[in-house]
């Protein structure tokens, strides 16, 4: 008798090690900024406003994973002593204004769409976010996870103003706002300010490098992967962890699909080509589940004509959420998505100013549908 060939066992037995949001039991190479990020956070346990903090350093550095280790232990804490405190995590690169990124915490906190179509100002939105922490008597933390290192001094005086505006208005010392802004910036351009502490994030060294990556090893069975592939992805795909950890898990999967029983050499060049001839592939495995509805959206709705307006993409996606019984996302929060596209570079959004008030925004593909399409089976087929 044949063996059933979902018996087969697979060469990865722990997928989670390989992807970027695992949290590992110990953050390598990183104790020095985690203990001074604790260090800093820590009075807010206690009630007490804490020092802002700026974490600074270029992309694949660890500010993410010691920023999202702080805030998995904060939360247990706050749940503990039963603080009236609000965490709220944002992205600046997809609000495109510091007006935004503010209206995006009010969004958080409330839940309510119209604080989008009120038309504020960057004082009105910060007095309306005021009178919300006054009324629910509660303090804020912001928490940014990517902050474009140009736009930063922007954003980094609005968020002064609103505290500022805060201390004037309020007489309760234990209603707060602070901060955590994650930048993407050379250190050596960075100007230190004194108003927050900043925490530097070096680069990691090749050496660094291998011994994280190396440490994600148990992610497969024994045996199905040799140290020399390993090397070879880590030198493929050289300064970036995610991007080697990607690599391998893609490679493994090529290996998996021709029955081996290992990884080979031809299995990682076989996948180094797919990559460099298809990095919008790369782009498409680490999209959200909302994120990949919205775009198999715009390319199934690009098919039919070149440009597409953003409304009809929001109807389309409301429309397919009634169906399949899924609660959709606000207007705005698509509009972020379809921004995110956009800073990747699979498309591009126009603003048409009409004669009426409003505004309509087109979107045109920078693929062909055909192709994104194809992309979207191949990666769904992957997984």
């Amino acid at each position: 008798m044949s063996m059933n060939v979902f018996d087969r066992d697979s060469l990865i037995i722990r997928p989670e090690l390989l992807q970027t949001g695992y949290m590992p039991d110990q953050i390598l190479f990183r104790d020095e900024q985690l203990n001074k990020l604790v260090t800093t956070i820590s009075p807010i346990l206690r009630g007490y406003q804490p020092k802002d903090m700026v974490l600074l350093g270029k992309s694949e550095t660890g500010k993410t994973i010691v920023v999202n280790k702080i805030l998995n232990d904060l939360r247990e804490k706050i749940h503990q002593e039963t603080l009236n405190l609000e965490i709220i995590e944002i992205s600046y690169s997809i609000s495109f204004s510091p007006e935004r990124a503010i209206q995006n915490v009010i969004y958080r906190i409330t839940e309510d769409d119209n604080v989008y179509e009120a038309g504020l100002n960057e004082q009105q939105v910060v007095s309306k976010l005021i009178d919300i922490l006054k009324t629910k008597e509660m303090s804020l933390l912001i928490v940014d996870h990517n902050v474009p290192g140009k736009k930063s001094k922007d954003f980094l005086k609005l968020l002064f103003d609103a505290q500022a505006s805060l201390q004037t208005r309020n007489t309760n010392k234990n209603i707060f706002i602070s901060f955590i802004l994650i930048i993407d910036s050379d250190i050596e351009k960075w100007q230190v300010d004194d108003n927050y502490i900043t925490i530097l994030f070096s680069p990691y060294s090749k050496e660094e490098i291998e011994k994280i990556v190396f440490d994600r090893k148990s992610a497969f069975k024994e045996g199905a992967i040799s140290d020399e592939i390993i090397k070879q992805c880590i030198t493929a795909v050289p300064n970036s962890i995610s991007d080697i950890l990607s690599l391998l898990l893609d490679t493994t999967i090529i290996a998996e699909s021709k029955n081996a029983n290992s990884v080979t050499e031809e299995h990682l060049v076989n996948m180094l080509k797919i990559r460099k001839h298809n990095p919008v592939i790369e782009i498409i495995r680490t999209l959200t589940p909302s994120q990949r509805i919205v775009i198999q959206i715009i390319a199934a709705l690009t098919s039919e004509k070149k440009e597409v307006h953003a409304s009809d993409i929001y109807n389309e996606y409301v429309s397919l959420c009634k169906k399949e019984n899924i609660k959709p996302l606000s207007r705005p929060r698509i509009s972020q998505i379809i921004g995110g596209f956009e800073d990747l570079g699979i498309l591009n959004r126009n603003v048409i100013y009409e004669e009426i008030p409003g505004r309509i925004s087109t979107i045109t593909l920078n693929v062909s549908s055909e192709s994104l399409r194809e992309m979207l089976n191949e990666v769904s087929k992957i997984e």
